[in-house]
Parts: structure tokens; C-alpha cells; sequence
């Protein structure tokens, strides 16, 4: 009995004793946290007025290393950057409590530094100085220099004074004499003038009358060789029809199909430029050359199964545009063409003149129509001067501009020149009137390369 009260009396005092130290405990758990709330808040407040200082990714960057550095017995970096920053501006403006943006009003009123710093600019100035003191140097030497120079030259302009002195009195006996001699000289020349221009006036026009009468006569031979020439075609074409024999219907095929575009619905011929093709030039085409027959009814040939129409030319070979085609009966590669107009044999017969800009650089030159009429020949086509009743084309270039009459006192070179290019507006204009009373077509250098299948730069 006695043993279990003295335990009960143990336990009692075991949970008294837990009992206070559990509230000891709360109370101080209490008190701790209150006071590291309080630190926590001093911390942050801490924090806040460092990071208006400095950022904490900032305090390890080389520029802020080398500051820290530099400061003396352990002050802060704030106060060295204070302590430079008013040095700076004491070195600058002279006065270490003004503020930056007075400092840089202050100096940009006194000084265009474009973008320099101080230093620079004082080096510049201090450079500049130099250059002026060494110009000074220079320039005072050189008055030295010139300064006896012009001594000793007043000294030589006064012998000289004396000596011309002497010739002018030597002189002025003679030009009495020249002057003299100069005025009857003048007569001579004014009258032998006078009886020159007398001569070129004559022989000028006695020249333009017999230049206006061989051109007039070469009108009329022209127009002449142009009536014989067209009574000699007429003659030839009659005796040339008279031995016409029937050609078998393999001579009348021109080319053949090599390839089809479906897509742009043309087709590829086996002629090209070298055959004297001609944009818009068009074409039969027939399966076989045995369909190339005349109707025994009518006499025409029979209708081909589809009718080409050449638009671009190469070379070797050309590019038609299929117009009408049967139906049931395509083109197809190895089909025949033929035109009984079309003769590759022909050689027509071009007359080039005048000024031509071929490589459209608004000069027209010489060497630009030498090119045009080898262009045309090595068409196959033949260059020819004169026009003749066989003449197929007359090209015609720009208008040759005749400048103004020259003077009676105009250079020879100057005269010839006039000449030249009064006889070749004339050649120009008779060459066209010629063309248009023979029928004669009359192209420009466009249509021409058109004609040969040559598209101009």
C-alpha cells in the first residue's frame, strides 16, 4: 500500500514537472519567434536599402572589383564614389557641389566636345597650340627670307629700269619706221582679201549649181533604172512561168515536227533562222507527204489536219502556236509542214540607211549599221545600194540633221562637212520617194528584226 502511494506521488510530480517545462518551452518558442520575425523584417529592410546601392549580381563584376580597390583606409565605396565624382567635377567646371547636369551644361556652353572626352580635347588644343607656334616660326623665317629677296629685288628692277630706259629711246626710232611699213603691208592684205573671197564666192556657186544639177540627173537615171528594172522582172516572170513543171508532193514538204507542248499548245518545227523563218509565218501540217496533193476539182491543196503559226525562232528550230487542229487527229512528232508560198531558197534583197542606235544607247554610230547589214547577210538576206525592180526591203534609220549653212568665213574642213550631210539627206529622201512609187516596203530597224525572227535588246 505504502509502495503504491509513493509511485502515484512520482508520477504526480513527473507530470508537474512535464507540465512546466512544456508551457517554459512554448513561451520561449513564443518569444524566439517574435524576435525572428523582427530580425527577419530588419533583414529585408536591409536588403532594400542595399539594393538601392548596389545589386547583388553587380558586387562580382570586374568594374566594381576595381573600385573596391581603389578606395582608401577602409572607407566605402560610396563614399569613394563620392569623394571622385567631386573631384571629377572640381577638375572639370572648377567647383566640386555642382551637380553633373550643371557640370555638363557648363562645359557644352564653353566647348564643343562632338563626342571627345576633356583629356582629348585638351590634348587638341595643346597640339593645336604647337602646330601655331611652329607656323609662327616658319612664317617668321620666311619674311626674313622674303624680305631680302625683295631688297634685292628693287635693286635688280632698277638696273633693269635704266637699261630699258636706253632700249625704249633706241626704239621708239624704229617703230616710227615699222609703223609705216605695217600700214601699207595692211593695204596689200585688205585688197588681196577681197579679191580672195570674190573667188571662193564664185567657185561656191558654180559648185552648189553643178552639185543641184548631177543630183537632179541622178533622179532620173534612178527613176529610169527603177521602170527598166521593173520591165525586166515582168519578163522574167513570164518566161520563168512558161517552163513551171509540177513538183511531187516530197519537194513541197519545208520541215517537219520534232516536239509538242501541251501545255502552252504549241508545237516545236524543224526550221529555224538559219532558213530565213519569219514570226507569224504559217504552216500546214499533214500526217504524210502523200496527203500534199492537189484536188482533182478545184486544184487547191487539200486542207492539212491542223495550221501552225510561228511566234519565236532560235537557230535551228522554231516555236509555233497550234491555231486550228482536227479533232481526233493531234499534232504528234514526225508530221510534215509545208507552205507553198514559204522558200527558203529565196535571197532577199535590203537597202540600209541611215543612222541606226542598235544597242539603244542614244548614239548612233557607224559601226552600229556595219552590224545591222551583217546581221541581215548572215540571215542569208543581201545588202545592195542602189534600189532595183528585185529589191524586197528598203531599212531606213533616224533622219540625217542638217546643221545650218556655214559662213563665208567658215574653214574648209567645216564646208566639206556641210556637203557630206546635205548628200546624204538627199540620198535619204530620194531613197524613200524611189521606195514608195515602186511599192517598195519601207521598215525600221524593229520590224526588221521582227522579220528575221531577232528580238532587240
Amino acid at each position: 500500500m505504502a509502495s503504491r502511494t509513493s509511485t502515484g506521488i512520482a508520477m504526480g510530480v513527473t507530470v508537474t514537472i512535464f507540465i512546466v517545462l512544456t508551457l517554459a518551452l512554448f513561451v520561449l518558442t513564443l518569444v524566439f519567434f517574435g524576435q525572428k520575425n523582427k530580425i527577419t523584417q530588419d533583414y529585408n529592410t536591409l536588403r532594400d536599402q542595399q539594393r538601392d546601392i548596389i545589386e547583388a549580381s553587380e558586387r562580382n563584376e570586374d568594374r566594381v572589383q576595381t573600385l573596391m580597390g581603389e578606395r582608401q583606409n577602409n572607407e566605402s565605396l560610396v563614399a569613394y564614389l563620392i569623394r571622385s565624382n567631386r573631384e571629377l567635377k572640381r577638375l572639370a567646371v572648377g567647383n566640386a557641389d555642382v551637380t553633373v547636369d550643371g557640370a555638363r551644361e557648363r562645359v557644352a556652353g564653353s566647348i564643343d566636345l562632338s563626342g571627345a572626352s576633356l583629356l582629348g580635347y585638351a590634348e587638341q588644343l595643346q597640339a593645336e597650340r604647337d602646330q601655331a607656334f611652329r607656323e609662327r616660326d616658319t612664317a617668321r623665317s620666311a619674311l626674313r627670307d622674303a624680305q631680302e629677296d625683295y631688297e634685292a629685288e628693287i635693286d635688280r628692277v632698277r638696273e633693269i629700269e635704266a637699261s630699258l630706259q636706253s632700249t625704249v629711246s633706241r626704239a621708239t626710232g624704229r617703230v616710227d619706221d615699222y609703223e609705216t611699213d605695217v600700214a601699207s603691208f595692211r593695204q596689200g592684205v585688205d585688197r588681196y582679201e577681197q579679191r580672195l573671197r570674190a573667188e571662193v564666192d564664185e567657185d561656191r556657186s558654180e559648185y552648189e549649181q553643178r552639185l543641184d544639177e548631177l543630183e537632179d540627173r541622178i533622179g532620173e537615171l534612178t527613176q529610169e533604172n527603177l521602170v527598166l528594172n521593173d520591165t525586166v522582172r515582168k519578163l522574167r516572170g513570164e518566161v520563168g512561168s512558161a517552163f513551171v513543171s509540177p513538183r511531187d508532193e516530197f519537194a513541197l514538204v519545208d520541215g517537219e515536227i520534232v516536239g509538242i507542248d501541251p501545255v502552252e499548245n504549241e508545237a516545236i518545227i524543224s526550221l529555224g533562222r538559219q532558213d530565213k523563218l519569219s514570226i507569224g509565218l504559217t504552216f500546214s501540217v499533214y500526217s504524210d507527204p502523200s496527203e500534199l496533193r492537189r484536188d482533182p476539182e478545184t486544184g487547191e491543196f487539200r486542207e492539212g489536219k491542223a495550221v501552225l503559226e510561228v511566234v519565236g525562232i532560235d537557230n535551228t528550230s522554231a516555236r509555233a502556236r497550234i491555231i486550228r487542229e482536227r479533232r481526233g487527229n493531234p499534232v504528234v512528232p514526225g508530221d510534215i509542214i509545208a507552205n507553198p508560198l514559204y522558200d527558203p531558197a529565196k535571197v532577199y534583197k535590203f537597202i540600209v540607211f541611215g543612222s541606226f542606235d542598235t544597242d539603244r544607247d542614244g548614239r548612233a554610230t557607224a559601226a552600229e549599221e556595219r552590224r545591222l547589214k551583217a546581221l541581215i547577210e548572215e540571215w542569208g538576206g543581201e545588202v545592195v545600194d542602189d534600189i532595183t525592180g528585185d529589191l524586197d526591203f528598203l531599212v531606213l534609220g533616224e533622219r540625217p540633221i542638217l546643221p545650218p549653212d556655214p559662213g563665208l568665213n567658215a574653214p574648209r574642213a567645216v564646208v566639206e562637212e556641210h556637203v557630206r550631210l546635205r548628200r546624204k539627206v538627199f540620198r535619204y529622201n530620194e531613197l524613200f520617194d524611189q521606195a514608195q512609187s515602186a511599192s517598195i516596203p519601207v521598215i525600221n530597224f524593229n520590224r526588221l528584226m521582227t522579220l528575221i525572227g531577232v528580238v532587240p535588246n
